[in-house]
């Protein structure tokens, strides 16, 4: 909106270049900035948000900031050209006082910034954290509508995670419950986009009906992950279907030709917001015909509509939802779907937004593994290799071992930061683990190191998100998991999980400090850092390594893998390897060298702390050990 009312302005654009150096920073190449600078906003506004505008001193340091301005005096806000030249005057006439306010901010900013990793207290118990952190989003939990706030309603895929791990270790029915309850009220909601698959970015009403168009990969890719483990602990295929739809979008819609994912899809189209996606009454009826009025019934499409445009006041557009979900029968839903989806399709399609991130395209590498694992899928499993590949080869430096975060029309730029660094790793060893391929690993391992040498904070634990530059004010840590997990978080778990693959302590070491540095959010606060219990979880109790021998097309292998396609009531890991791999494999993980299939045929190792029980062949026998892995 900034950018249409006052940007494209040319008489308040002339305001801006006749008194300023303006710099505009995508916040999604530059996080780091945004935190540093954000923080400023909020030191000085009491609260944050997006569009920001900050006027920094030419050493970068803040002297006032604010979120939306309008191009003229409205809503009791100041007009944006009057903010300028305010503010160009105090800086030509007051220099001294714009030198004293940013002095004062960066004191401010610097004394708050990773004040909580200084207050480290003694780690809590897992159970009780877990029992705390589920507490907390029990109490709040809409039970009305699903989701854990009113609206603006945003998905929180960091939370269903949590609960569906804590589902699977504590046996808590209404963990599960909480999470079932809100996928259904997305899928069959507006959020959810009926004809093509994948998730808007959040819901403007309480009801999950009319979203915000936009399309984010780091939503669809988590909410893909989430679905498909609802699918294994859920016999409704509800599940299972918004999965391989959700999958089918991205590969669609965000795929890049050779196998990376696009950042986003836009809100608008034609220039008018959820344009592509809305339908009137009347159109309905020239595509469907006859078929019309059972379909308005089923998706919720009625003459006055349930969207407004907010600028036009244009009544009569309908989003689709699935209000009457068995209202038509399978067949008959699919082919009204079909010809929805191919009308559809001639319209102006939305703006995709073709940087390719790092860091997203981490979560989406470990969904779709996952989820081929999971969903028994194996082209999403070589999906996630493709998109893994792409990265390797074009945002990674083999000279220098250097990873960049950004990589758009054939142009990689932007040093690649830590949650890069994590996102990735965990993508490539969910990968590893469903597909047996050592390349991953060895990636994993490459980045790790190039990771805790470079951002971990030796002397506080935790990790920072960027280097030391001399364009940062100050290095940060992020201190909580939101609609993406931090990096924290993610590294946490990459270190206890690589430990137990190759036995370096190193990397364990470091998942400790950092589960230190973040003891007092995991005490006191620990639904904020959801994502890092499991870390907290695994290094107390202990977890079982489960390594699959076989083919991938075999029936033997896949019963074997089925019984660890279920909710684990214990921590563990599971490593699915083709025999032409396994001598690979071995170079890098030397106790898998000596796994041998028994009677040349698939065949399960179960391992704690490098020492092995009996190798079986029967899906029976394996939940017999897992019953009693020690």
């Amino acid at each position: 909106v900034m950018a249409h009312e006052s940007f494209e302005n040319a008489e308040i654009a002339s305001l801006m270049n006749d008194r300023f150096i303006n710099i505009k920073v995508d916040r999604e190449e530059r996080p780091d900035i945004d935190s540093i600078y954000m923080s400023a906003v909020q030191a000085l506004t009491g609260s944050g948000g997006w569009p920001m505008s900050v006027w920094l001193t030419p050493d970068l340091k803040p002297f006032y900031g604010g979120t939306y301005f309008p191009p003229e005096e409205r809503y009791g806000r100041p007009g944006f050209p009057t903010i300028i030249i305010q503010l160009g005057e105090i800086y030509e006439k007051e220099r001294g006082r714009i030198t004293d306010a940013s002095n004062d901010i960066t004191s401010a900013i610097e004394r708050a910034s990773n004040s909580a990793f200084r207050q480290q207290k003694e780690l809590p118990a897992a159970r009780e954290t877990m029992d705390s952190a589920f507490t907390s989003l029990d109490a709040g939990f809409d039970r009305q509508r699903g989701g854990f706030s009113p609206a603006p309603k945003f998905p929180m895929p960091v939370y269903l995670d949590f609960l569906l791990y804590y589902h699977a270790r504590t046996g808590n029915a209404k963990a599960l419950e909480m999470v079932d309850f809100t996928m259904r009220q997305m899928i069959f909601g507006g959020i959810y986009d009926q004809l093509g698959g994948g998730f808007s970015r959040y819901s403007t009403d309480e009801k999950w009906l009319v979203p915000h168009f936009e399309k984010m990969l780091y939503d669809n890719a988590q909410l893909l992950r989430v679905c498909a483990q609802l699918s294994v602990s859920s016999p409704d295929p509800v599940f299972r279907r918004a999965a391989l739809e959700t999958a089918a979008y991205m590969n669609r819609d965000l795929r890049h030709a050779e196998g990376a994912y696009f950042s986003a899809e836009d809100a608008d189209s034609e220039g008018k917001e959820g344009t592509f996606y809305l339908w009137t009454l009347a159109e309905l009826k020239a595509v469907l015909g006859t078929d019309a009025d059972s379909a308005a019934s089923a998706y919720g499409v009625t003459p006055n509509g349930n969207f407004m445009d907010p600028h036009t006041r244009e009544e009569g557009m309908n989003v689709l939802s699935a209000v009457k979900p068995a209202a038509l029968p399978l067949e008959k839903a699919a082919d009204i779907r079909r010809r929805l989806f191919d009308h559809r399709a001639k319209r102006v399609r939305p703006h995709r937004d073709e940087k390719i991130l790092t860091e997203w395209n981490g979560l989406a590498i470990s969904a779709l593994a996952k989820t081929g694992f999971l969903l028994g899928e194996p082209a999403l499993i070589d999906d996630a290799a493709r998109a893994a590949a792409f990265i390797q080869t074009k945002l990674f430096d083999q000279s220098t071992g250097r990873l960049y975060r950004r990589w758009c029309d054939g142009d990689r730029a932007i040093d690649a930061q830590q949650a890069d660094h994590a996102m990735l790793v965990e993508g490539l060893l969910d990968l590893f683990e469903a597909g047996g391929d050592a390349r991953w690993l060895t990636f994993a391992l490459l980045l790790q190191e190039a990771q805790d040498r470079r951002f971990f904070d030796a002397a506080g634990g935790g990790y920072f998100m960027n280097e030391e530059a001399p364009d940062l004010l100050v290095r940060l840590k992020e201190d909580g998991d939101n609609v993406i997990p931090s990096g924290s978080s993610v590294a946490a778990m990459n270190g206890v999980r690589l430990t137990a693959l190759t036995g370096r302590t190193e990397f364990r070491d470091k998942a400790l400090a950092t589960l230190r540095a973040f003891s007092s959010s995991l005490t006191d606060r620990p639904f904020t850092v959801a994502k890092m219990i499991p870390a907290l979880d695994w290094e107390a109790s202990g977890h079982v390594q489960v390594v699959i021998v076989g083919r991938r097309d075999d029936a033997t292998t896949a019963a074997l893998a089925a019984v660890l396609r279920r909710p684990a009531n214990a921590p563990r890991q599971m490593i699915l390897i083709e025999p032409e791999r396994q001598a690979e494999v071995g170079k890098v993980l030397p106790h898998v060298a000596v796994m041998r299939p028994g009677n040349g045929h698939a065949t399960a190792f179960v391992c704690k702390d490098f020492s092995c029980r009996e190798p079986v062949g029967e899906p029976s026998a394996l939940e017999r050990l897992l019953a009693s892995p020690s």
